[in-house]
């Protein structure tokens, strides 16, 4: 409520079939759209029953950050079925494999921009999200910590030395040249590795601080001390 959204009239359950012309086929396509347009008047066209609107809004500043949002996020719905032990497998392989590919997409999106950095969460977003899932269900809970392993497995191939990955890489140049890299050579390429994860999981903690305002808590906390 009170977004440039709900202001133009968008409604719970619409769906955005288009933004300025450009359709939109998932949620990652309307982000990058909002931002593209900056200041500038968006022409949403909607889906709303059986008929399609067209409503005009225009993205306002974040109060957190210097992005132009307007106040929408996709609709969360969940379903139980239930399944016989063949049927269940198959399910899970299908749904590990939407999860897999949700990741990659995800990774492709972050190096093209199309996805904000910001978006990176560490422990403290994982605790958040997981107690998110504990108030909707166990199955939501099982879901949620399998799509953590399928993203630290997908993490642990990246060609990066010091993960499984960066050992395929070494693998992978041995059976290419016929011979191995020089030790001095594996050591830099694992320090280096080891500087990358370092980055990412300190980028990883900012991001969660500046996102659940801790440094704000913990400064209140210390002045009322």
């Amino acid at each position: 409520e009170g977004f440039p959204a709900a202001r133009a009239g968008v409604k719970t359950g619409d769906r955005i079939l288009a933004i300025n012309g450009q359709p939109i086929s998932s949620w990652y396509d309307v982000r990058p759209l909002v931002l593209a347009a900056g200041g500038s008047e968006l022409q949403l066209r909607l889906q709303r029953g059986d008929e399609q609107l067209v409503l005009s809004m225009t993205p306002e500043k974040s109060d957190s950050s210097d992005d132009y949002i307007v106040g929408v996020s996709p609709e969360q719905q969940t379903a139980l079925k239930r399944y016989g032990p063949i049927k269940a497998i198959k399910a899970g392989y299908d749904q590990a494999l939407d999860l897999i590919k949700l990741t990659l997409i995800f990774i492709q999106k972050l190096f093209s921009g199309q996805v904000s950095a910001k978006n990176i969460g560490g422990p403290i977003m994982i605790f958040q999200v997981a107690g998110q899932a504990m108030q909707t269900g166990f199955s939501t809970v099982l879901t949620f910590m399998a799509f953590i392993s399928i993203q630290l497995g997908i993490l642990n191939l990246l060609p990066v030395p010091i993960l499984d990955g960066g050992h395929l890489f070494f693998y992978l140049f041995e059976g290419i040249f016929r011979r191995p890299l020089s030790m001095r050579a594996r050591e830099i390429l694992q320090q280096l590795g080891l500087v990358l994860i370092v980055m990412l999981m300190v980028f990883a903690f900012y991001n969660d601080i500046v996102k659940f305002q801790l440094f704000k808590n913990l400064f209140g906390w210390f002045r009322s001390g």
